[in-house]
């Protein structure tokens, strides 16, 4: 998906998710979702924004956001010998 397709989708999560301890995980995740498109501002305000409901998930985005390069969003598993 190009960062042009993600972007209208990042931008449909939003306060008002229900239940609402759940808006705090959206915005975490979409913080880490703007660290891959390279919106670091966005990143930002959104990691201040999640209410610090989620410490560690918290901890985990502002690693991703300091990491330069972004680490792989996914990695190939090892295949064990069969």
């Amino acid at each position: 998906m190009a960062k042009e397709q993600a972007r209208p989708l990042l931008l449909d999560v939003r306060p008002g998710v229900d239940p609402p301890d759940l808006c705090s995980v959206a915005f975490l995740l979409r913080a880490i979702a703007e660290c891959y498109l390279g919106n670091h501002a966005d990143a930002d305000a959104l990691i201040r924004a999640d209410g610090g409901d989620y410490p560690q998930l918290t901890q985990v985005v502002a690693v991703i956001r300091a990491a330069d390069p972004v680490p792989p969003l996914f990695a190939l598993a090892p295949m064990a010998d069969a």
